[in-house]
Parts: structure tokens; sequence; C-alpha cells
């Protein structure tokens, strides 16, 4: 694979996790917030 491909790969792969559960994460946040009041 051409490095620049595998570059943008992982890229693709990093947002996509962050995106998926730090979206999750940052629910769970919510939620405690919301049980602790």
């Amino acid at each position: 694979m051409p490095r620049s491909t595998t570059e943008d790969w992982v890229d693709a792969i990093s947002i996509f996790i962050r995106d998926t559960f730090g979206n999750k994460n940052w629910q769970i946040v919510k939620n405690k917030e919301k049980t602790m009041i």
C-alpha cells in the first residue's frame, strides 16, 4: 500500500473512532451529571 493511502486510512479510522466513542463517552458524562443532580 502506498504510504499516503495508509496515512489517509489511519486518519479516517482515528476520526471515526474519536467521533463514535467520544460521543458515547460525552453522553455518559451528561447522564452522570443528570443523575448527580
